[in-house]
């Protein structure tokens, strides 16, 4: 296999524990360029909502490293002190105490998988540690490099029923035989000097080629012709990484090499080994979802992206919103078998439900412009692909089903804007115009389909007493039907010249009501109007009856 690299580590014996390597300057030239390519900017997403689990609910630490789910349903979650293992029901802790009868060093458990045998491996600030369900305690894996008999785990990568590749905060990637108990292998490369940022990558990408690195690390892989262990370049010039840095990597579905770090989020070209940048972010972690989509954990959230729908949004937590991300500072996430995932931050795990991509509620987050602007909805409308939200008090919500976003109409004494921000109904009519009945004695407003402003209509302007609207129709005649609160009861409209046209009071025979404020008048008051696609209007009173 052909691959142009840096070699910087070339092993010259592969006995363990008598390794030495020899630095190995290779320089290659290469075109310049485009180093930047970002995204467009995200939409906030504040209804992505979670479950959290926290110390208070049982977890030996909120610092959250690692989480996996096992083969018998069981997830396992790695903090910065102890395992924990979660039922649905109940936390069981590991590692949490001194006197450590559970067999798990006490302190950072930097990573946690299961093997094709359904053992549990645990990787430790303290050692390596295989779980024996058979008495439910976990026992020490005996492993030494350079006299340490006390390594530091920071990832790990089972492959086949044997093979176990370990990376170590001393400055090695060993190779281990879980059937012998034998290091095999050992691959010398810088130490971890900032062991406390607990971020590190172990993946073997579709080539066959084994990728790693942590914190103040090169883009390290494992030659697969040569052993050696090679870099992806870092530095100044355009197609390199700026920094060396990190956190991980990952192979789309699409055959895309992701890399993170704390200098952002980047495609790594593996032919040409040229970098480009997507987002500048501090970013722990990238996985990619069943159903295609893009997670990424950072400092500042999660960044989504959709690639089939090309949308891209952001999710924070929210001091205000108890359904929100426990903590900004995003670790790892996870997918179960059930499409949930699993978030791990710094202040305990969030967990979103995988049911939630199919069913999203909206809602107001006081002090969040970014939600709709009441949780009291009066009339909903989908126009010209947008959802139309009418509100009591608060005006109205347009809300882009696709992208999230949110855009507020209120009140305002101006023309062009509505002149009520109490909504009753709204209603697009044969024209694609919508029309929006106001709760208020003011009118109603109507938005013609090609503009964006609005118009006000009001029957008697120097009252409030008529003009409140419960619901419009109109038939295949052309005629348009005004439904009062009270009034008037069933008028028409004339669309074209804007005037009120014929009162249809006399022709019903609904029982009427009383005006409360003017004596020896009636009112009729609609509540709903319907029309039938063959020829006839239905309608209810305010007593619900139908005529």
């Amino acid at each position: 296999m052909k691959l142009p690299y840096f070699c910087f580590f070339r092993l010259q014996r592969s006995c363990y524990g008598k390794a030495t390597a020899v630095m190995l300057i290779v320089f290659l030239s290469a075109t310049h360029l485009l180093a930047e390519e970002p995204w467009t900017t995200p939409v906030n997403d504040p209804y992505s909502r979670f479950r959290t689990l926290q110390m208070q609910d049982g977890l030996s630490a909120n610092r959250i490293t690692d989480i996996i789910q096992d083969r018998y349903h069981y997830i396992w979650i790695a903090t910065s002190n102890g395992l924990n293992v979660f039922d649905g029901y109940k936390i069981r802790k590991f590692g949490g105490n001194e006197e450590n009868p559970d067999g798990l060093a006490p302190g950072v458990v930097s990573c946690v998988n299961e093997d094709v045998n359904g053992h549990i491996w645990a990787g430790t600030e303290k050692g390596l540690f295989r779980f024996n369900r058979a008495i439910g305690v976990f026992e020490e894996v005996i492993l030494e490099y350079n006299g340490n008999r006390k390594l530091y785990i920071r990832a790990m990568l089972h492959e086949g029923d044997s093979l176990l590749w370990i990376e170590v905060q001393q400055g090695a990637l060993l190779r281990y035989n879980k059937n012998s108990g034998i290091i095999t292998d050992v691959y010398p490369h810088p130490e971890i000097w900032q062991h406390y940022y607990m971020y590190h990558a172990l993946v073997r990408d579709s080539r066959g080629v084994l990728w790693f690195g942590g914190r103040g690390t090169y883009p390290m892989y494992l030659n697969p012709d040569s052993k050696e262990i090679c870099t992806a370049p870092v530095g100044e010039k355009s197609w390199q990484k700026p920094r060396a840095d990190i956190s991980g990597f990952l192979e789309d579905k699409s055959g895309n090499f992701w890399v993170t770090g704390n200098d952002g989020i980047f495609l790594l070209d593996r032919d040409s080994m040229h970098f480009t940048r997507k987002m500048r972010v501090t970013t722990f972690t990238a996985m990619q979802t069943r159903s295609g989509e893009l997670w990424f954990g950072t400092g500042s959230g999660i960044f989504r992206l959709d690639p089939s729908k090309n949308i891209f949004t952001h999710i924070v937590s929210d001091i205000n919103n108890s359904h929100s991300l426990p903590s900004d500072h995003v670790n790892c996430i996870y997918e179960d078998r059930s499409g949930n995932l699993w978030i791990g931050t710094d202040e305990g795990v969030a967990v979103f439900r995988g049911s939630n991509r199919l069913i999203k509620t909206l809602y107001h987050i006081p002090g969040n412009p970014n939600t709709i602007a009441s949780d009291y909805i009066t009339a909903l409308k989908v126009h010209q692909q947008k959802l139309w939200a009418g509100h009591r008090q608060h005006g109205l919500d347009i809300i882009d089903l696709e992208t999230g976003l949110i855009k507020h109409v209120r009140q305002e004494q101006k023309a062009g804007m509505i002149s009520s921000d109490n909504i009753r109904c709204l209603y697009e009519d044969y024209y694609g115009d919508l029309y929006i009945g106001l709760w208020d004695g003011v009118g109603f407003a109507r938005k013609r389909r090609q503009k964006d402003t609005f118009e006000n209509f009001t029957k008697r302007k120097n009252s409030r007493e008529i003009d409140w609207y419960n619901d419009f129709a109109e038939d295949k005649s052309g005629n348009f039907y005004l439904g009062f609160w009270g009034g008037d009861g069933l008028q028409v409209f004339n669309r074209e010249t804007g005037v009120f046209g014929e009162i249809l009071k006399e022709r019903l025979s609904m029982p009427f009501v009383t005006n409360q404020f003017a004596k020896n008048t009636t009112l009729l008051t609609i509540s709903v109007l319907y029309k039938r696609v063959e020829s006839d209007c239905w309608l209810t009173n305010w007593k619900f009856n139908v005529y």
